[in-house]
Parts: C-alpha cells; structure tokens; sequence
C-alpha cells in the first residue's frame, strides 16, 4: 500500500481533477455547484445545467463533503437521481433539492460548501459497478468488483439492487485476467490509482457496448484504520506456497487450462468440508476432520463396499488453511473395484470435464456428475453424464460390474448394514466407559476416546452414508422410472423414524415433565452445532436453550403412512427385474429404510466420542493454563506428540508459542479468498463469488421474516415462525427442528447433506446450499418468500449497509 500525495475533495471536486489526466477512462460531462449557489439564484442554476445538456437525460448526484472523508465516510447515504429531463426545468430542480434534503437525512448537517453534481445519463451501458482496490473487510490484497452486467444501467450496485455479481482478484494477478472487458476496466483502476498516488480506493465505473470504461466516482477506502498491515505479506507468502503446490502436486501450469487429466479440487464434493467444518476451520477443527474422516478412513471404507481404494491417498487437501476435497481421488472411489483401470480412467477424465465445464454441480456430484451405483435410471445417466467416454464393450463390463456390486449392497451380502450397526452398538456401549474425571484428565484417554471414534465409528459410518446415498439414488431413479410418484417419494422418506424425529418426541417428553432433564441431556447433551469445533457449546452447557418451559406446546404426531399397493409393488418388481437385478421389491424397501436410519444413527453414536475428545482436550488443555481458545489454533498431533515428545520446558510455553503461530495463520486462513472450485492455476488468484443453484426441499412455497442462527445463539424463541438461515449446517443445529420455524436456507449442503436429509423428513421447506452471493443476499434481507415449487428465492425486503 502507498500514501496518497493526491487531494481528494468532494465527489465534484476529485473528478474535475482527474478528468484531464486519464487516458484509459472517461469522466463524464458534468456540472457542480455549491448549495449556497442554489439557495442564491436557483434561475441562474438551471439555466447553466440547460445550456449544459440541451435536451438530454440526467442524473443528479450528491455531492456532499460529509461522503467522501479520508477518515470517514458516508457512501451510499445520500441520493442520486437518475433519468432526468434537463428539458423539464421543474424535474430538475425537485431532484436537485430532493439530493440536497438528503443530506439532512443522512444526519449530517448541511453546508453551505456542499455540492450538487449534474452529469448526462450514460447510454449503452454494457456493466456497471464499483470497485474496492483492496478487501473492505481485512485490508487483504484483493481488487473487489461489484458489477451488473444484465441490466443496462449504471447504479443497480450504488443504489442496492440485486442484479449484480461479484469477482475477487488478487492484486499481483492482474495479468492473468482473460476477458477483454475486465482487462480494460484493471487497465483504467491501475492508471487511477497511479493518478491518485493511492491503491486504498474505491472506484464507481461503467464500460459502454464497445469497452470505454466510464468513471463515476474516486474515493479513498474509509475502513483503513481497522486493517492489519501485516496481512498483505502474510496472504502473498500463502498464495505462493499453494500455488506452488498445485503446481506440483497436480501439475497445473501457469496460462494453461486444466486439461481432462488434471485434477479438480472442491470444498463440497464428496465429504463437503465447507458445510461441516467450514471454508476456514481452525487448525484443532480440521485436523480432526482429517485424522476422522478424509486421511485413510473415507477410502478404507469405500474398499470395504466393494469400490477401488486407492491407497496412501488422502481425500482432503489444504490450501492457506482451507480444506478442499481431491475431486479426482474421489471420483475414482466411486468406481468398482474390479473395473478395468483403463475404463476407469477414462470415466474419472469424463466426469471431471463435466464438472468442470458445471461448476454448479459441484454440490450435487454423486448425484449429476459421477453415477456410483447402478439405479433404473442407468441409461439416461449415460447419456448426460458421460456419453462418449467409453466404447460400446467397455460400457456393458462397466454396466455388469456397478449391477453386481448394487445387488450384492442392497442385498447385504457386502459390508451389510446390520454388521456396520452392531461395530457402532459397541461404540455406544463403550462411550461410558470412556467418561473422565474433568479434573484428571489424560492424553492417554483422549487418544483412546479417538482411536475408538476411528474404527468403531467414523469407518462404520462412512459405510453407512454411502449406503444411504445408494439408497437416495434407488429411490430417486424408481420416480423417474414412474414406479413411484415424487409425493410417495416424499412421504417414504418422512415415514422413516430417526435419531433426529426421536429427539422431537423426546422434547415433548421433556416439554411434558415425562422425561427428567438428565436424561434428556445424558442421550442429546453431547451435541453441538460445530461438531468439530471446541469453541461450540455442547447442548448439556447450553441447557437454557433447552428449558422445558421455553419450547412451544406442539400436539405429538404419528409419522406419515407409507404403503405400496399391490399393483405397485408388482411394477416396482417388474422394474427390479427387468433390470436384472435379483433382489425384491421388499428387500429394496427395507435396504433403503435401513440405510435412511441407520446413517442417522452412526452420525449421532460416533460424535459422543468426538464431543468427549474436545472436552477432555478444553480440560486437559485449561490444566496446563490454556484456554479453549488457544487450543483451538493446535493441530489434534501436536496435542497428541506430548505424550511421546519431550518439550524441553513447560507443555503450557511450547503449546502457546505453537497456537500463536496457528492464530497469525488463521488470521490469513480467513482472509486469502478461494473459489468452490479450482481447476486451474489462475483460480487461486481470480475468485468469482459462487452463484449456485440451491437444492430445494419439498414442493412448498412459504414466506416470513428471517433470522440467521449461528453456533452462539442459545435463545430458541427466536426462531419461532420464521426462515432459520445457517451458513454450515451439522447434526448439532438439529435443535431447530423442535421450533415451529417456517423454512431453512443454508449456504453450503448437497442433495443428499445433513440438512437436506432432515428438511424432507419433517416436510420444511428448505433451500439448501444456495452459494456465497445468494448466501450473502438473504442474511440481509428482513423477509424472504422461499419458493420451493417453482426453485426460486424472492426478496421482500433487502437491506444494504
């Protein structure tokens, strides 16, 4: 960053300034006059601003001396009035004194020295927006651009409409910017910021149809104050470390897009990490999720179904801190394990060019990008998913291969629900056992508490997920085969009892005074809404939350009926076998409830040993003089060495010095924009804001007032007839589905995710994984209509800062 030697003045006063000195943009023509001016001679006014602009179309701009201070400012606070006729002196001057009685409004007093600016009305407007030179939030080295490109307009950004997206750009990567358009407009911000001896500004702009950019505004970034200096090296050294990474680990090259063969990274396929342990955990919460789960865990447990593990290959890679999913990796464990590697390559090159060429899918990929089981809708998922890739023979062995596995899965014949449930049933026996004495806790148990959650938990229960993911294909290729309708596919799934319908009737229980509070809470007090993360409050310290008299009376329901009539069944069976498939239609439908139910369960059992591991660890850690705080910047092996690892001094100095180094790195963890995807080196470096489209839950269409809910909030009153929003939704906001709440929108989730599991169960309308910009639209608004029906989220009322 450098100092600015430039004057800047009022929004008038910068323009007349910089108009002559521009070459790469224009500033449009344009009239100011002061406020005394106007107050003195309104007549002389006009007639200047209708000499000016003969018959032409206006906006009048504030321009106040309170917007644009160097130390504070007031952008957005005052009015600008577009599309006035400079023929109509009356227009004119009630838009002029409209902008001036804005200043008032915007609790600033006004002064005689205030401006009035008048320019033409911009036509042919291809983009519009406003450009920060630096991240607003951190200080971090990040142009952001705010544009509109499908309206025609010039202040749907400044005025806060909603057509408009976002696009990140790392400062020392301009060169890498492809589009001709966004080309010039960084030629016209850089020659700006030269202009301005100032790289902290902020830039309203447009480019006409043939690529003039058109400059509307320069003013200094008010928010400096509050930044870390120190961040912009930090960000630079972590964004050449992962470059360097990918370079060689995935043999990504500079200027050259990622080919068929390279590898996609992701922060939501497969194990979505963005939705458990967020796009940037700290270093305790992802190391857990990488010892847990994506290590060694995920791939053993594919092996065990019969899929290809590919050994000595983690799933979950990290980059400046944030974790993301080896998209290829995975995809080759959705393959059976007895496919002809050549066919298998050939389906991973396949599936990664769709995803790559639809970056939306990247949530839903088990469901539209990669198959990874057979289902009645085979065929139709050749054809969409990866037409071309193999010959007709390869096809057919491909095709006998996933057939066999399915029918052994859903059989029980390969690593069988009941055997998976029965490994967890020990868990659950054992977790007493594990109970500790918080004032002597050991490193020895801690270890034995995760080695436990490890073999008896997180293997079984990866099983079982992808159980119920086969179970959710099944199911979903039987409607688009018209065995089955989308309303009995509804009805089947809400029909099946599980740990989180258990949990409803248990409130009841409680609301009641059937069921003793210690009770309640020795089964439910485990949870928490970060899974992962020792900074969330379990539900057993959190017990207001819970308190019988808060929770709203609701009359205790049966689940919904499900039944197939006999006609039914014997078209399901005619399905199943003309398929040649060899199970029967009672068999499928008790695989699928079986699998529905039981990942619920596995998911419930496993994280008691891993709640107790983050309370034995805050204990532990609080014996040693560190906070919970602290411990959450250690990786879980740092922890654990001290139990082999000689320190040389005290457990309490060597820890602190590493959790400050995890804290400063955090710190760039939260700053170093990436997108959900990366398959190419210059997306480390040119982010645009995720734009996806959100699975719908139910047909409903409800709309109300919105609260958004994070891990903190402990009043469940709140949520009562309104839109809960969460950005990453885990099994421990399960919590919320004791309100009568009216719909839920989460930022990250797949088809098939937590939440999307549950919403269907209870029939709540939900908008699960909608993406960071629709994310961002709704956390603002006071009331949303949540259009499930028709796939649609309309804003009632938006707010903007």
């Amino acid at each position: 960053m450098f100092r600015s030697s430039f004057e800047f003045g009022t929004k008038a006063e910068t323009l007349d300034r910089l108009r002559h000195v521009l070459a790469k943009s224009k500033v449009p023509v344009s009239l100011s006059f002061c406020v005394e001016n106007w107050a003195q001679d309104q007549g002389v006014v006009l007639d200047s601003i209708q000499a000016k602009f003969p018959d032409k179309m206006l906006i009048v701009r504030s321009s106040c001396q309170a917007e644009d201070g160097a130390q504070s400012g007031h952008a957005g606070a005052f009015l600008s009035l577009p599309d006035i006729p400079s023929r109509s002196r009356e227009a004119v001057a009630a838009a002029i004194n409209d902008v001036i009685a804005s200043y008032q409004k915007g609790q600033c007093a006004v002064s005689r020295y205030d401006q009035v600016l008048v320019q033409e009305m911009v036509s042919d407007v291809a983009m519009s927006g406003v450009v920060f030179t630096q991240d607003m939030s951190t200080g971090a080295p990040y142009y952001v651009v705010n544009y509109d490109d499908e309206s025609g307009t010039t202040d749907t950004i400044t005025s806060g409409q909603y057509n408009n997206r976002t696009l990140y750009v790392f400062r020392d990567a301009v060169g890498e910017i492809k589009s001709e358009r966004f080309r010039s407009l960084f030629a016209a911000i850089q020659e700006i910021e030269v202009a301005v001896s100032d790289d902290c500004i902020d830039i309203e702009f447009a480019l006409d149809r043939i690529g003039n950019v058109i400059l509307f505004q320069v003013r200094q970034i008010t928010s400096q104050p509050n930044w870390n200096r120190g961040l912009t090296l930090r960000i630079r050294d972590e964004l050449k470390r992962s470059e360097e990474f990918v370079q060689s680990r995935y043999g990504y090259a500079r200027g050259k897009r990622g080919s068929g063969k390279d590898a996609v990274l992701g922060n939501m396929p497969d194990w979505n990490p963005a939705e458990i342990i967020g796009t940037a955990p700290r270093r305790l919460a992802f190391s857990l999720y990488r010892y847990l789960i994506t290590d060694s865990i995920w791939r053993v447990a594919r092996g065990k179904m019969g899929y290809r593990e590919r050994a000595g290959r983690p799933l979950m890679v990290a980059l400046s801190g944030q974790p993301l999913i080896d998209v290829r990796e995975s995809f080759y464990s959705y393959i059976p394990a007895d496919v002809d590697g050549q066919i298998a390559d050939k389906l991973v090159i396949s599936w990664l060019s769709r995803l790559r060429k639809n970056h939306h899918l990247h949530d839903k990929v088990e469901f539209a990008v990669a198959t990874t089981c057979y289902s009645f809708d085979f065929e139709e998922r050749v054809s969409e998913q990866f037409p071309h890739a193999l010959a007709p023979e390869e096809l057919a062995k491909y095709k006998t291969s996933l057939k066999k596995l399915t029918d052994k899965l859903v059989k029980g014949e390969r690593a069988p629900i009941k055997q998976q449930l029965s490994i967890v049933d020990g868990l659950a026996d054992r977790y007493l056992d594990h109970m500790f004495d918080r004032a002597d806790p050991s490193l020895e148990l801690l270890s034995l508490l995760l080695e436990d959650a490890l073999n008896s938990g997180t293997l079984p229960f990866s099983i079982l997920a992808r159980h119920g993911f086969i179970a959710t294909t099944l199911l979903k290729s039987m409607v688009k085969a018209d065995a089955l309708s989308q309303q009995q596919a509804e009805a089947f799934q809400r029909s099946v009892p599980t740990v989180a319908s258990d949990f409803l009737c248990d409130v009841l229980l409680l609301q009641s005074g059937k069921l003793p509070e210690q009770d309640f809470f020795r089964k439910y007090g485990h949870l928490r809404p970060g899974t992962y993360d020792i900074l969330s409050l379990r539900y057993d310290q959190r017990k207001s939350a819970f308190d019988a008299n808060s929770f709203p009376r609701k009359e205790e329901t049966e689940p919904p009926y499900f039944s197939l009539s006999e006609g039914q069944k014997k078209k399901i069976q005619s399905l199943i076998d003309d398929h040649g498939l060899t199970f029967s239609v009672d068999q499928l439908f008790n695989y699928m409830r079986e699998a529905i139910q039981a990942r619920e369960y596995a998911k419930f059992i496993f994280t008691k040993n891993l709640s107790a591991a983050l309370e034995l660890i805050a204990a532990w850690g609080k014996n040693h003089g560190l906070s919970r705080e602290e411990l959450s910047h250690l990786d879980i092996r740092e922890i654990l060495d001290c139990q082999v690892c000689p320190t040389g001094r005290t457990l309490e100095s060597h820890l602190r010095d590493k959790s400050i180094a995890g804290e400063n790195a955090y710190m760039a963890t939260t700053a170093v924009r990436l997108p959900f995807l990366i398959t190419e080196l210059s997306d480390l470096f040119i982010i645009p804001l995720s734009v996806d489209s959100p699975n719908f839950i139910t047909r409903k269409n409800v709309d109300g007032e919105v609260v958004v809910v994070s891990g903190e909030d402990c009043d469940p009153v709140i949520l009562d007839n309104k839109i809960v929003v969460i950005e990453s939704a885990d099994p421990g906001f399960d919590w919320i589905f004791s309100r009568p709440i009216l719909g839920l929108v989460t930022k990250f989730g797949g088809a098939n995710s937590h939440m999307a599991v549950r919403c269907a169960e209870f029939d709540i309308p939900a908008a699960i994984g909608c993406g960071e910009q629709i994310f961002q639209r709704v956390t603002r608004s006071a009331q949303i209509d949540l259009r499930c029906a028709e796939g649609q989220i309309k804003f009632v009322q938006e707010h903007y800062s």
